[in-house]
């Protein structure tokens, strides 16, 4: 017997008949390992941070093409076995789960429910370890009104993650400029396994230079600054998945966000469970929620805020900023 591992999401994108294709390469599946004794190693280098995965039971007899075997050569821990995996020669499936930690980046001045909204379907997941980080211990003020949210730890003292969540608002634009914020971004940003945002946080995202090369969406009202940054490429969709970046659109587009990240975690079974059990079923009063279906005076509305003016600025030196750092190393 020999195994492979995989995500749920990946293995339900395996049709019956098809070859199966892992998600590491194009061509070829790579069967990761070839004893029970080899599963722990395995998981701890290449699937840290993945909160569920199948461990498929291949029985070779049954294989419909030969695998070709590569000894453990060039600074690898484990034998590799390359070829075509057909779904007869899957004669088990093993869940294996394992801790998630979560971490819901607090700052004075977010939008509430950009980190709410997410936090209501991710603290729902099995063996989930959710940290609030902010620069203090002391109450965080959100961006309107009296609310307060309390961190968890401080970003000197944040255990590993393996999900790092930005939410926007107001106070992004100070954020910009804010080292400590953007020093702990970049810093985690690196380790985890998913690097994530909602709303206006994918400006943050940005400028600590964690969505240099990828795909990525925010606000409608920020969709054009966040176009400003070098090596981005900005997408006006609801939600946006590149390689491990997941990033969603304004505010309400944070619970689709997370629902979607389940899905791909999870399989979409939990995340339709999860929904239902929130009753994420929205049915708006009016037809005004995106730019394209609000009536132009409303629109003009929301252009016309204050806090535009100053958002461009603050984002215009955060390019500029980004942009030195490259340049002088």
């Amino acid at each position: 017997m020999i195994y492979h591992l995989t995500t749920p999401a990946h293995w339900s994108r395996f049709g019956s008949g098809e070859a199966y294709v892992s998600e590491t390469f194009d061509q070829e599946t790579f069967i990761h390992l070839s004893t029970e004794s080899q599963v722990p190693g395995v998981l701890q280098r290449y699937y840290r941070g993945v909160p569920l995965l199948l461990k498929l039971h291949v029985d070779e007899s049954k294989l419909t093409s030969g695998l070709k075997f590569e000894p453990a050569t060039g600074g690898e821990l484990f034998p590799h076995l390359y070829g075509p995996l057909n779904r007869e020669a899957v004669v088990h499936i093993e869940e294996i789960t394992q801790p998630f930690a979560v971490g819901l980046v607090l700052f004075p001045g977010l939008t509430q429910l950009d980190l709410t909204g997410p936090y209501e379907v991710l603290c729902r997941l099995p063996q989930v370890q959710v940290h609030l980080p902010a620069e203090t211990i002391d109450p965080v003020p959100t961006g309107d009104g009296p609310l307060r949210l309390v961190p968890t730890t401080t970003f000197a003292n944040c255990p590993p993650l393996d999900l790092l969540l930005v939410p926007g608002g107001p106070g992004v634009d100070a954020m910009l400029a804010h080292p400590p914020l953007l020093h702990f971004l970049h810093d985690r940003g690196t380790e985890v396994r998913y690097v994530t945002s909602v709303c206006s946080g994918s400006l943050l995202l940005a400028a600590a230079g964690l969505l240099d090369g990828y795909r990525a969406t925010t606000h409608w009202l920020s969709l054009d600054l966040l176009r400003q940054f070098p090596n981005v490429t900005v997408l006006p969709d609801r939600v946006v998945k590149s390689g491990n970046r997941f990033t969603g659109g304004g505010v309400t587009a944070g619970i689709d966000f997370a629902l979607s990240l389940v899905a791909e975690l999870y399989g979409p079974e939990l995340a339709q469970l999860i929904q239902l059990k929130i009753e994420y079923n929205p049915q708006p009063p009016f037809a005004s929620g995106h730019p394209d279906m609000a009536p132009a005076d409303v629109r003009e509305a929301a252009r016309r805020s204050p806090s535009t003016p100053r958002r461009a600025e603050a984002v215009r030196l955060a390019v500029e900023r980004l942009i030195s750092e490259k340049t002088n190393g």
